[in-house]
């Protein structure tokens, strides 16, 4: 299963480890492609979650501003890259189904679930009320103009991939392992440039600087052809529903 430790492994194999010695350690390693790493890669392939925000998510001094729920499972606050919609409705995503053919499945194209119609109450499946007037304060508070007493309100928003990597699709996959080993060959670059050339009592020794730059200066281009371009090629982003 693809997941930080498969990348780590990866990332050090292509380095030379353990024939040739790398200069940051494992949990070094390890951050640059959960923070780093993950962050840029989300800016381009991010996830689409659907987040509900409830009246008791309102801030206390003001009736339009909102604090959005940390991560069920971190207990932190969403990595959130951008926010491209809000909702309101009276109400329940659970009982709503019918919001994924607002939100689409997949970005933008539309998906009408039929498996939780029966049953809902007549006024739950009036349409969502489309809201254009919000703004976004990272990390976690949403002012959203439009507000009625009691409505449940929805936002659409742009995430980034957990730390352990789960959501990141198999085609995309390849992208974000030469992303991080982009990233970390960066990060290793100064130390190894500083430390070139070694006086040992048996000489001068000389590291392997050239094959570590190389890696580094992919950057640019991977950044403009591989990232920015595949994205604005894929339209099927996975959507989770937070």
């Amino acid at each position: 299963m693809f997941n930080e430790r498969m990348v780590l492994q990866y990332v050090k194999d292509q380095l030379g480890v353990p024939h040739v010695g790398v200069e940051l350690m494992d949990d070094d390693i390890l951050e640059l492609i959960t923070g780093r790493a993950r962050l840029k890669f989300s800016t381009y392939y991010p996830v689409v979650e659907v987040i509900e925000l409830t009246p008791t998510d309102k801030d206390s001094t003001t009736d339009n501003r909102f604090t959005i729920p940390v991560d069920s499972l971190t207990g932190l606050p969403k990595d959130i890259i951008s926010i491209e919609a809000v909702y309101a409705t009276e109400g329940s995503i659970s009982e709503l189904d019918h919001l994924g053919s607002y939100f689409g499945v997949y970005g933008d194209e539309g998906m009408m679930g039929s498996d939780m119609m029966d049953g809902i109450n007549q006024k739950l499946l009036q349409p969502p009320r489309y809201i254009t007037t919000f703004k976004y304060y990272p990390p976690s508070t949403v002012e959203i103009y439009e507000v009625y007493n009691d409505e449940t309100m929805y936002l659409k928003a742009k995430v980034a991939h957990p730390r352990d990597l789960s959501t990141v699709p198999i085609n995309q996959q390849e992208i974000f392992i030469e992303n991080a080993l982009i990233l970390v060959a960066k990060n290793i670059l100064p130390i190894r440039d500083k430390y070139a050339v070694i006086s040992s009592p048996i000489g001068q020794l000389q590291l392997n600087v050239e094959y570590i730059r190389e890696i580094a200066n992919r950057e640019e281009n991977f950044f403009r052809e591989k990232l920015f371009n595949a994205a604005m090629l894929s339209k099927r982003i996975p959507m989770m529903i937070g």
